[in-house]
């Protein structure tokens, strides 16, 4: 590599990289020596099991205690083009025309910024941020390190599982090296593992190496370097120790907090993707605000702040465990919300039905294996005070020492086996989670861009349909289907979405969707995102159709209609509120004592329109109007284990539309 650069991939089960690597490239060791190291954040955004920049602290400390005068310069850059569409995808190529990177994620992205640059700066440091492009602003910082005297330049940083990632690490890679060779400089490339439960180098089988040739995902075998991978190898065939989570670690303009500002400082391509984005889903940017500005939408699942500090709060309150300074951070007498996981994990609202870690986890405010510590120690609490009622009881007189043994073993088994949760279990739920969504970055790395091909990864053999006026009323929440209506704008007001409304699809064109999700979730990961739509489009791991009826699975975890009549205001007065998860099958005298009105037909709408659109739609809901089903509904009907399905009166089965070909 140019510059006397040299690249170091971490392959080991601590992800660190070649000890003194960054010291390795110069010989001098005197006093004027001032070696600097770049540490570049992207989805990984916290201080805590942060081995990049662990290492470079390391690295650096060694040579302040040889008297040497290292920089550390952490630094974000947010890339213009994932506020612009997918290059290629404008829609008369077959594209949405929306920005990658959607306002809701956006807004949580640039809080967890601004925590982590408080975070740093309690710490004496500090973050560099600035918008542009990853691999100019690197050019410019080691220009600044240079002028600052520097000897020597390391990069550190995450990699990413997707093949456009890794391109974009190879670019800022190449550009670092160009200019460390410029000014003369040795350096060094650092790359890391850390966005899994598990390292790729514990899995029974080499990661690197399974990929296809015409995959595109991640290098092979021979891209990762290190006597560590070489340890490795005696060690596959355990994939069951997940490795401890490190510790915490001991200039540019501000962040912006004006999200359409963002979009128009990235150009024209970004603004006007905003503006379609706002026109497809009938929302205004100008109406997302932060959860901690008191303006966010009161309905929201996601009222959090965003940064490392808000997600161990919420991990810690979820588990009902106390800080680490004792405090707890919930009333003794009340339950933990994962004491009813099990039962409340499929429940389309509430703050707490599920962990809601998911935008943590995707922007690295938490990594998993800081979740699978927590999760460890609940393990050992709950067997403790087992220990503690056998022994009330009378039980364990004799078997103190087995008790003490079995405590041991399960803070041993949390942290080294998985096994499928059962009756009883608490925090298993939440590790079998983690394993899934393990699953799903893995199989993205071996896959890559076969995974998003219109036949997946099986290259099966289906025709998708392109109907934009049906794509436009699913998005805006105009599909006539309450369930499906209540999910979607909750999606797009707030870029939340229950896993309920994510069973079944139109037989058009799965990718469009996992373009428009893409944009709109606050917790958008590339891997979780595709495997999932993937997986019920019936091209991915598992092909066989993963439908099921959406109005079924309404009525079934959603009885009371609370997501509807939040979501759907037209329908919430309707009585029985069973009723509003099939208003056509409502009598005439329902309808009329709820003042609804069905068969309103949305008014198409263009990218002009979007405000004018916005406004009639919130007339049409004052008025009770609710459109028609877009399909058949007894298509999506089927028995439920605890409900009935209401029969359809006559003169509105008339109405109907006829079923979807």
């Amino acid at each position: 590599m140019s510059g006397g650069c040299q690249a170091v991939v971490s392959a080991g089960c601590s992800g660190v990289a070649a000890a003194g690597a960054p010291a390795a490239a110069h010989s001098d060791s005197g006093p004027t020596r001032k070696p600097a190291a770049l540490i570049w954040f992207r989805n990984d955004l916290r201080l805590a099991d942060h081995e990049p920049l662990h290492s470079a602290a390391a690295d650096l400390q060694h040579c302040l205690s040889q008297g040497q005068s290292p920089l550390l310069l952490p630094f974000y850059c947010l890339d213009e083009r994932e506020l612009a569409p997918r290059a290629g995808e404008l829609p008369q190529e077959g594209g949405l025309d929306i920005p990658q990177l959607g306002p809701h994620r956006l807004r949580l992205l640039l809080e967890a910024c601004a925590s982590l640059r408080a975070a740093l700066r309690r710490l004496g440091s500090d973050l560099l941020a600035a918008q542009g492009r990853p691999e100019a602003l690197v050019g410019r910082l080691v220009a600044l390190a240079a002028a600052a005297g520097s000897s020597s330049m390391a990069l550190h940083h995450h990699m990413s599982p997707d093949a456009a990632s890794a391109d974009l690490e190879d670019a800022v890679a190449a550009a670092f090296e160009a200019a460390a060779a410029r000014h003369g400089l040795p350096c060094s490339v650092h790359r890391y593992w850390g966005c899994t439960l598990y390292h790729p180098d514990d899995l029974p089988f080499h990661l690197w190496a399974c990929g296809s040739a015409s995959s595109g995902g991640r290098p092979g075998a021979a891209a990762v370097a290190g006597p560590a991978a070489e340890q490795q190898q005696q060690q596959r065939g355990q994939c069951s120790r997940v490795n401890p989570a490190a510790a915490e670690a001991g200039l540019l303009g501000p962040l912006p907090t004006d999200l359409a500002s963002v979009y128009s400082a990235a150009g024209g391509a970004a603004t006007a993707a905003l503006a379609c984005w706002e026109a497809l889903g009938a929302v205004r940017c100008a109406a997302l605000a932060p959860a901690c500005s008191g303006r966010h939408d009161a309905r929201s699942a996601l009222p959090f702040g965003m940064g490392e500090e808000q997600a161990v709060q919420r991990l810690r309150y979820y588990l009902g465990l106390e800080e680490s300074d004792g405090h707890s951070v919930r009333s003794v007498d009340q339950e933990a919300p994962i004491a009813t996981y099990r039962e409340t994990r499929m429940q389309p609202f509430g703050v707490d039905s599920s962990a809601k870690l998911s935008a943590f986890l995707s922007l690295g405010c938490l990594s998993p294996r800081t979740a699978h510590a927590e999760v460890a120690r609940l393990a050992v609490l709950e067997q403790q005070q087992q220990q503690q009622q056998r022994r009330r009881r009378g039980q364990a007189s004799s078997g103190d020492a087995a008790a003490t043994a079995a405590v041991a073993a399960a803070a041993g088994e949390a942290a080294a086996a998985w096994r499928e949760p059962q009756a009883g279990d608490t925090w298993r739920w939440l590790l079998m989670h983690l394993a899934i969504r393990d699953f799903f970055v893995f199989t993205a790395v071996k896959e890559g861009d076969a995974l998003e091909a219109p036949g997946g990864i099986r290259g099966r053999a289906v025709e998708w349909r392109r109907d934009d006026e049906l794509f436009r009323r699913w998005a805006q929440g105009q599909t006539g289907l309450p369930f499906v209506d209540a999910c979607m704008r909750e999606l797009g007001a707030t870029g939340f979405m229950s896993n309920r409304g994510r069973q079944n699809e139109l037989c058009l064109d799965w990718r469009l969707g996992l373009r428009y999700f893409e944009s709109c979730l606050a917790d958008h990961e590339w891997a979780l995102n595709a495997g999932n739509w993937a997986y019920c489009a019936g091209t991915g791991s598992d092909p066989r159709d993963r439908r099921f009826k959406t109005v079924s699975q309404g009525e079934r975890y959603d009885p009371e209609a609370r997501l509807i009549q939040a979501w759907v205001p037209q329908l919430a007065a309707l009585r029985p509120a069973q009723l509003a998860h099939q208003p056509w099958a409502a009598p005439p005298a329902a309808l009329a004592a709820a003042g609804v009105r069905l068969g309103c037909e949305p008014q198409a709408a263009t990218a002009e329109a979007g405000t004018e659109r916005q406004e009639q739609q919130k007339q049409q809901q004052l008025g009770g109007w609710y459109p028609l089903p877009v399909v058949d509904p007894a298509s999506q009907i089927g028995k439920g284990p605890k409900q009935k399905q209401a029969a359809r009166p006559r003169e509105q089965r008339q109405q109907q539309p006829q079923p979807q070909k």
